[in-house]
């Protein structure tokens, strides 16, 4: 992280800067520009414009759907042992897993997309990955957004594209300009 006093060329100032322009940082733009439509909000993206949407645009569309947070914290928890998560981030995002399908249904009914519950691929409403690790009772269903392929970025984009939030195409992130004193 770069003082100020480093840097030789100033090219931007925002009030929110998110990096990646895929399916989480459209969800943070949204917020950001939920909570605050005035705020100046950019997000910067290393691929062009046509290639950029992250994992979320190249990955099956899946969502997990769980109305259990206590369930779907055991579940992670088991599928994490290796490599454990830190146990207060574990919980809270088990509690915000557990509440997102409204949040998800809002955003496919902005962008003119279409929420499906199940998992758009085969029969049954769920895809119980690892039922040893308690998957049954952590998953109340899959869900898909049409169109397919890639529903669930479609979706995001469309939602970030009505906001007033600038993107910028492209452009790497390889430093951060911090004031060392006052964070800004």
């Amino acid at each position: 992280m770069a003082s100020p006093a480093a840097v030789r060329e100033w090219h931007d100032e925002t009030d929110v800067l998110i990096a990646g322009y895929g399916v989480a940082g459209c969800a943070a733009a949204i917020e950001a520009h939920d909570r605050d439509p005035g705020a100046d909000i950019l997000i910067v993206e290393k691929m062009d414009e046509a290639n950029a949407g992250g994992n979320g645009r190249v990955s099956g569309q899946s969502l997990l759907i769980s109305h259990d947070a206590d369930a779907l914290y055991a579940y992670q928890r088991a599928m994490s042992a290796a490599n454990p998560v830190p146990d207060e981030m574990l919980r809270e995002w088990a509690r915000q897993m557990a509440q997102l399908e409204p949040y998800i249904v809002e955003r496919a009914a902005e962008a003119g997309t279409h929420y499906v519950r199940g998992s758009g691929w085969s029969e049954g409403d769920a895809v119980y990955e690892f039922p040893e690790f308690g998957a049954e009772n952590a998953v109340a269903y899959n869900a898909i957004i049409k169109p397919i392929p890639s529903g669930v970025w479609i979706t995001m984009k469309r939602c970030v594209e009505r906001r007033r939030v600038r993107r910028q195409f492209g452009s790497p992130i390889v430093d951060l300009v911090q004031d060392p004193d006052t964070l800004e």
